[in-house]
């Protein structure tokens, strides 16, 4: 084996004779020249396209040739070799430039790669290589940051819940804290253009319920409510960009997606009734159903009306707005006179007008005597009328309301005989009862014997005794008795 070894040596040297070449080329660079992005094919607006690169080096030889072995001087050669992704090479790729085309789909980032090579072509010399490369690439634009985030801080008006009346209008406003927000186009470098979000389109509105007057877009909008009446009620404001313009051609989207900047939250409200003691009225028209009736100098002279809200919220600014026969309104509630009789209308308005009618009414008796309380000698001074009638058989009655004052004069004992009442308060020798609301029955008493019958008759609205009256029932055995008592007890004795 031993004997071998030198022969396998030398032809291992013959085998690779560049290692041990006199003269070497060392490659000290080598650049690619040609554009540093590419677009989209979209047919037929964007056809097809062809790019040109280029690629240069720079070397140098190091070494010495051997004069001992009349090394011969070596000739090198520059040679090219070229290969591309995302798009493909038109033509030759070993010469020093090399031509691409992009066709549809070439969607990412493309790229050229050249190897460039120093080459011994005759003499003692070696070669070298190395390789560059150059991404082209395709502009890709995203919308950077959410436009949220240049919404937060907002200002809206009105800034806190709002009742407003059905049919009527609300103004609303929004300022931004920023009127533009940044878009972003990565490529050999990042650029971030300014995108407005305070244009034509942006901010617009929406509502739950109700509709804008004349636009939903712009910073002022007005509201219309409803004619029905809503309970949070929503208007939502959103801001949107005007998108970049960018190249069709170019990848990725500068729209962002709209984004809401705030709400107001808004009661819709109307007059659901309106009430006065135990009366209720819902209508503008009202009827006797809506019509209270009250004695003068009821309630130490004055009666309150209350509306009720529907929904059953706080009223809007300066509602219900109250009209008609009141002395004075705060809120929810108006008051009226009671000294006076009369009728009385009250309306209150809120997007809706409900009324309700007062009637106060003066009742007394009349037709009667006055008493002479000076030479009346009996337990009965608060009894200042009086009236003498003859007894009859059939019927023993005596009917009140002939002898009743009602005012105002359009009204009559029946429309309002539901809040007057009598009472026998004194049975004087006989006893008597009311029957039929009005009608003193009398027929128990005796007309044969000497007596003369008398009734302390009160006269009530409600429970409170308006007026008094004594009846005294005669016969012609009691006459002189009866004659005794009108002159005692009347201005006519």
């Amino acid at each position: 084996m031993r004997k071998w070894f030198p022969w396998l040596c030398f032809l291992s040297i013959l085998a690779i004779p560049d290692l041990f070449a006199a003269k070497r080329a060392v490659i000290d660079s080598v650049t690619i020249a040609g554009p540093d992005e590419h677009t989209l094919v979209i047919p037929p607006d964007y056809p097809e396209y062809t790019y040109s690169y280029s690629c240069t080096g720079t070397w140098h030889t190091e070494g010495e040739l051997d004069e001992e072995k009349e090394e011969e001087e070596p000739e090198f050669e520059v040679e090219y070799s070229w290969s591309a992704g995302g798009c493909e090479i038109v033509g030759s790729n070993t010469g020093s430039g090399v031509t691409v085309k992009f066709r549809a789909g070439n969607s990412g980032n493309a790229s050229v790669s050249c190897t460039y090579s120093v080459v011994c072509k005759s003499g003692a010399g070696s070669g070298g290589s190395k390789s560059a490369s150059k991404t082209i690439y395709l502009p890709v634009w995203d919308t950077y940051h959410d436009i949220g985030m240049y919404v937060e801080g907002a200002t809206i008006s009105p800034g806190a819940r709002k009742a407003v009346a059905v049919g009527e209008s609300l103004a609303c406003s929004v300022t931004p804290s920023s009127t533009w927000e940044y878009d972003r186009r990565q490529s050999t470098s990042i650029t971030t253009p300014l995108d407005a979000i305070v244009s034509s389109g942006s901010p617009y509105w929406q509502c739950s319920s109700g509709s804008f007057q004349s636009s939903v877009i712009g910073p002022s909008v007005t509201w219309l409510a409803p004619e029905t009446p809503a309970q949070g009620v929503c208007l939502k404001v959103f801001f949107d960009d005007v998108p970049y313009p960018k190249p069709e051609n170019e990848a990725g989207t500068t729209d962002d997606a709209a984004a809401e900047a705030g709400e107001v939250i808004v009661d819709v409200v109307k007059i659901d009734r309106l009430e006065c003691e135990e009366v209720t009225s819902k209508t503008n028209d009202p009827g006797d159903n809506e019509t209270v009736y009250l004695p003068v100098g009821f309630n130490e002279g004055a009666v309150t009306v209350n509306a009720i809200p529907d929904p059953k919220v706080g009223w809007p600014y300066g509602k219900p707005a109250w009209s008609g026969d009141i002395q004075s309104s705060s809120g929810g509630t108006a008051t009226v006179d009671t000294t006076t009789p009369g009728f009385k209308t009250v309306a209150a308005e809120c997007g809706n007008i409900i009324k309700i009618k007062i009637c106060v009414f003066g009742i007394k008796f009349a037709n009667v005597w006055d008493r002479n309380l000076q030479h009346a000698q009996d337990s009965y001074s608060n009894y200042s009328k009086c009236i003498a009638v003859e007894w009859n058989a059939s019927p023993s009655e005596l009917d009140l309301k002939n002898y009743l004052n009602i005012e105002p004069n359009t009204l009559n004992f029946n429309d309002i005989k539901k809040y007057v009442s009598f009472n026998i308060e004194h049975n004087i020798f006989d006893t008597a009862t009311i029957k039929d609301g009005c009608l003193l029955d009398y027929k128990g008493s005796d007309p044969d014997d000497a007596n003369i019958y008398a009734f302390g008759i009160q006269l009530l609205c409600g429970d409170n005794i308006v007026d008094r009256l004594i009846v005294v029932i005669y016969s012609v055995e009691t006459q002189p008795e009866h004659t005794a008592w009108i002159a005692q007890n009347t201005n006519e004795g």
